[in-house]
């Protein structure tokens, strides 16, 4: 049980650092990892044209594609799932999404591809889940307006630190505990003088 307690607080400082390190990059710039998924279940989303003379025309049409990942901005680590119509902009001379695609760019700079895909998710701050729709994906050489519906969950970087230092420093507590009985003669378990005995005389565990 101890050598598991180590293994896990082991692995939650590996990641506490991970999350520091990526909580100060995140304040410079604008980055991310997403993975493409085709097909998923249809979802049904609307497409203005905007190239009908005298107005525009909206019409329905469904998509079978997502691109779902992780965003970090500003402080804010960022899980978000979306639309993705880029297997239709194919035809159009555009590449094929491939299956995993990362960015970072600095804040403030223009974006494309899937970090503009997903740059709406990145305006959520606090500690939150919810819904929207990125409505400034244009098609390729066609002034055909998206509304990509998109899910959130997002979290400030300094309640993930908080949470993954949470073992670490239980784990600390503990061996400084463990330590402090055995070098007083204690049973480990329940902190009773064990007297040179080999087994505590209050719970019986056996002095290591």
């Amino acid at each position: 049980m101890r050598l598991l307690a180590t293994i896990l607080a082991a692995i939650s400082l590996v990641l506490c650092l991970a999350a520091c390190f990526f909580w100060v990059r995140s304040y410079g710039a604008y980055e991310g990892v997403v993975r493409f998924t085709a097909p998923v279940a249809p979802v049904q989303v609307t497409v203005v044209d905007t190239t009908k003379a005298g107005g525009t025309r909206t019409g329905q049409t469904d998509l079978d594609a997502r691109l779902r990942g992780f965003v970090s901005h500003n402080g804010q680590l960022t899980y978000a799932s979306i639309a993705d119509p880029r297997p239709l902009f194919v035809a159009l001379g555009q590449p094929a999404p491939a299956p995993w695609e990362t960015w970072r760019v600095s804040a403030g700079d223009p974006v494309a591809g899937p970090a503009a895909l997903l740059d709406p998710a990145r305006a959520q701050t606090g500690v939150k889940f919810g819904a929207g729709v990125n409505d400034k994906v244009v098609s390729p050489g066609l002034r055909l307006l998206w509304n990509l519906p998109f899910t959130y969950v997002t979290c400030p970087y300094w309640l993930l630190v908080l949470a993954l230092a949470l073992a670490p420093y239980l784990w600390w507590s503990n061996y400084r505990v463990l330590a402090k009985r055995e070098r007083e003669g204690r049973c480990l378990k329940c902190g009773t003088p064990l007297g040179g005995a080999d087994t505590c005389p209050n719970c019986e565990a056996k002095a290591s």
